[in-house]
């Protein structure tokens, strides 16, 4: 990260299922980079998973 300034890309999907769709599954990937301001420019990927129930 060769400046200050940042720049976040996010994208995600959630599924709802059982009886009262009670099941949450979701993915979503983050990217983080100082949008082509400055050499070099490699940014960050994450990739994250999540679960959740209701009760």
């Amino acid at each position: 990260m060769s400046t200050h300034a940042l720049a976040l890309d996010r994208l995600g999907l959630m599924m709802q299922f059982g009886n009262n769709n009670e099941h949450h599954v979701a993915v979503r990937y983050f990217h983080y980079s100082n949008a082509g301001f400055k050499k070099p420019n490699p940014g960050l990927d994450f990739i994250a998973l999540s679960y959740q129930r209701e009760f």
